[in-house]
């Protein structure tokens, strides 16, 4: 083979090489361009579902403080809040908001009252009545003496 021929072939071949080198360089650049543009889309989609998320969340739980302001706002306009007032008042929150699953009244009682309390509660319909506590296997007993209870009163 002459020195033409070969430098024919080589050239030709050379140029293949180049074609598919500089299309493998290009196909690479492109792909990581594409990954990189797919992954921002996909952290921008994140962050408005999130967003959205915590948007709605908020709105739940300033709609939930509104309900206990308006219970707060009961108390403050009466002079004492009778048991079945209460419960008139929060059964209508209770059935339009699930998330909430309990309203109640909790009333501090120091244990010089804890007697007369309980007494009182027992002649307004619970005659079984008294301040209980949990034990550590989930059970409730008799709380045991201490300065002052908090009570579920409602």
């Amino acid at each position: 083979m002459k020195a033409s021929a070969v430098g024919s072939r080589l050239g030709r071949y050379g140029a293949a090489v180049s074609v598919l080198f500089l299309g493998s360089v290009l196909s690479v650049l492109l792909f990581h361009i594409v990954q990189d543009q797919e992954q921002a889309r996909t952290q921008a989609e994140f962050e408005r579902q999130a967003n959205s998320y915590v948007a709605a969340i908020q709105k739940r739980m300033e709609r939930n403080l509104e309900v206990l302001e308006s219970i707060a706002g009961l108390y403050a306009a009466s002079i004492k809040v009778e048991r079945d007032e209460f419960r008139a008042f929060v059964k209508g929150p209770l059935s339009r908001h699930e998330e909430i699953q309990a309203l109640s009244w909790n009333q501090l009682v120091k244990d010089s009252d804890r007697a007369s309390y309980e007494l009182a509660t027992q002649n307004d319909g619970f005659p079984s009545f008294e301040i209980t506590e949990r034990k550590a296997q989930g059970q409730m007993k008799r709380a045991e003496r201490r300065a002052e209870y908090i009570s579920v009163t409602y």
